[in-house]
């Protein structure tokens, strides 16, 4: 498995509030990934991504070490949210006077050809294969809501005057709750997670070309290089893994 993860305060951002990880076990092997992005003009987001980053890197990695079952990691990995967001509305009650502080996460467990997700917010997980990204999260946004519905087109909400308008995040509300899939992976499969500043300005088509053209080290750069040169006004992360022969096995 070849991995490679870079963040990025963007062209306009005093701070970066994204937080990021990269869970490995005792033998140095990725066995999950974990991407938050703390809300902007919410105080304190940068805290609110890294506690929910720290949680649930802590929470994979039980789910790897204790060899659990897809059933059994599904709840873990849920009350591991859970215990995020609690520690998250407890820093904004003690620390910023009941003012909230919130984030997004998208996190991954490997578990040999399985891959299981929990999500909320619009921070993305892709599963880019044979050349095409497949976006495996479903953004919790208003917008997504109204092309769901019918309301408008996708490619209206591109251009959305509301389309970072959140739905679903961290450290507003105990009843949040997450979205918790599985997807089965390849060998040659690359795998991304990300958050809305690489989204905002870079296609999924344009992913899908430079995750496959070039290493993992070099596409990263080459993705936050791209959000900034076309504005960088968000802080942009990203985490790209290939997976090759063994690794699902």
């Amino acid at each position: 498995m070849r991995y490679a993860a870079l963040s990025d305060t963007g062209r306009v951002r005093g701070q970066n509030e994204d937080a990021w990880n990269i869970v490995q076990n005792q033998d140095g092997h990725p066995v999950g990934f974990v991407v938050a992005d703390g809300m902007g003009g919410h105080e304190a987001g940068e805290v609110a991504s890294r506690i929910v980053v720290e949680v649930m890197s802590e929470t994979v990695m039980s789910c790897s070490s204790l060899h659990m079952n897809l059933d059994d990691a599904e709840v873990f990995l849920r009350d591991g949210l859970d215990e995020a967001n609690r520690r998250i509305i407890q820093y904004s009650r003690d620390f910023l006077k009941g003012i909230p502080s919130g984030t997004t996460l998208t996190a991954a467990w490997l578990d040999g050809p399985m891959m299981l997700l929990i999500h909320i917010g619009d921070s993305r997980a892709y599963l880019i294969r044979d050349g095409v990204a497949r976006q495996l999260s479903r953004d919790h946004t208003y917008v997504a809501e109204l092309v769901a519905s019918g309301i408008i087109l996708p490619e209206a909400a591109k251009n959305h005057p509301e389309r970072n308008k959140i739905t679903r995040a961290l450290g507003f509300d105990m009843g949040m709750k997450p979205e918790v899939f599985w997807e089965r992976i390849h060998d040659g499969d690359l795998l991304l997670f990300c958050t809305d500043g690489l989204t905002e300005y870079v296609s999924e088509m344009e992913m899908a070309d430079i995750s496959t053209a070039f290493t993992p080290e070099t596409a990263v750069e080459k993705l936050v290089s791209l959000a900034n040169e076309r504005g960088g006004r968000d802080n942009v992360t990203v985490i790209l893994t290939a997976m090759e022969p063994g690794d699902t096995l």
